[in-house]
């Protein structure tokens, strides 16, 4: 009889008697439930009315719990990526949640995620990681822009508690909401907004730049 260490191994006495005995857990049940920590022989005897007897032995093997390690908890900024790495004494691991094992994915809310670990001996353990994800800014740069060469705009961030825009060819200072731009050349304006727990995110906003016509005369 084989189990895995915590479990319960339920046995029936090999024959009807009028008494029964188990050692070394001195059970007088005709089914106990045994519940040895480590690999126990057992020694049963049954005994009826007239006093005559039988006996019986019987092993109980203990198997130990795989080893499972999910890994240390993590904080991270939802929309982030992270990979999730197995370990332990054993290389059957499964993941709840869809999650394969070393490969990347994005993290959208706080969540815990589950890593099992089965052995040889079909022995399970159970392994849980934290996930923290911290939210991340909404940043909006606006739409892009249509600018005749020479003209100015100014531009409205929106989404986060800080800016900072890039390149830096505005009148203003760059790390305000709304710098004025005077182009000279199709520009793509990155600006990056972060809050106050540290998480960033990027947006774009791109400024086209039209010629001024040209004009031209003739004689009456």
């Amino acid at each position: 009889y084989e189990i895995c260490i915590g479990d319960t191994a339920f046995v029936s006495a090999p024959v009807i008697t009028d008494n029964y005995s188990w050692f070394p857990d001195n059970s007088t049940l005709e089914t106990p439930a045994l519940n040895p920590t480590v690999t126990t022989t057992y020694y049963f005897t049954g005994t009826n009315s007239f006093g005559c007897f039988i006996k019986d032995t019987f092993q109980v093997t203990v198997n130990d719990l795989p080893i499972v390690n999910a890994g240390t908890d993590q904080t991270v900024c939802a929309g982030d990526s992270v990979i999730l790495n197995a370990s332990g004494n054993t290389l059957n691991f499964a993941w709840d949640n869809s999650i394969v094992d070393g490969q990347i994915f994005e993290v959208i809310n706080t969540q815990n995620y589950v890593l099992t670990g089965i052995s040889s001996d079909g022995c399970v353990s159970t392994d849980t990681v934290l996930i923290n994800a911290l939210t991340s800014p909404s940043t909006d740069a606006g739409n892009d822009i249509n600018l005749c060469i020479n003209d100015s705009v100014q531009l409205q961030a929106s989404g986060a508690d800080n800016y900072s825009w890039s390149p830096n060819t505005f009148l203003s200072a760059s790390n305000i909401p709304n710098p004025w731009a005077v182009p000279t050349v199709n520009t793509t304006y990155i600006l990056t907004g972060s809050l106050a727990n540290g998480c960033t995110k990027d947006d774009t906003i791109s400024i086209d730049i039209n010629p001024l016509p040209v004009l031209t005369t003739s004689n009456d």
